[in-house]
């Protein structure tokens, strides 16, 4: 069993090693880090369904409680991160996260 838990110290130190967490660590300000920021609310909203999805597909019913669970620890994710996101000043007060703001005037533009 431990060479699972060397594969996976070996895996984090990767993801760690990355441009996402070396760019993170090099974030001296919100604004360093607020294009993508955005794209976290969207893969948080999204990912619930795509494991439910993989839970639909998964031939190997051994696996298929792992992405049942996985599924319903995520549930709230997204509104956890909204709420981070306004704490953080990511949006302002009664900003949608999938609002944009155009770059050539600066109006906003929301998507419902």
């Amino acid at each position: 069993m431990k060479w699972l838990f060397n594969l996976g110290a070996e895996c984090r130190q990767n993801l760690l090693s990355g441009s996402f967490y070396t760019q993170l660590a090099a974030a001296e300000h919100p604004d360093d880090v607020r294009g993508w920021v955005r794209q976290l609310y969207y893969q948080s909203s999204d990912f619930t369904a795509a494991l439910a999805m993989r839970y639909t597909i998964c031939r190997d019913f051994r696996y298929q409680s792992c992405f049942a669970q996985h599924a319903t620890e995520e549930v709230d994710h997204a509104s956890l991160r909204l709420d981070w996101m306004y704490k953080h000043e990511f949006l302002l007060p009664g900003e949608k996260p999938t609002s944009i703001t155009c770059g050539t005037c600066g109006s906003k533009i929301t998507n419902t």
